[in-house]
């Protein structure tokens, strides 16, 4: 392989694994937000 080549890939496979963990913490804190809105509706208002 040319290092072109390995150059490209290897950018590929770190923006790639860049942004799957930049999902992945989206998704948990939204389920994180929805948890604890959820725990706020069940407190009763004062």
């Amino acid at each position: 392989m040319s290092p072109t080549t390995l150059v490209i890939v290897e950018a590929v496979l770190i923006f790639g694994g860049v942004l799957v963990f930049a999902v992945y913490q989206l998704v948990s804190v939204r389920r994180l937000q929805k948890r604890e809105g959820d725990r706020q509706d069940d407190k009763p208002e004062r």
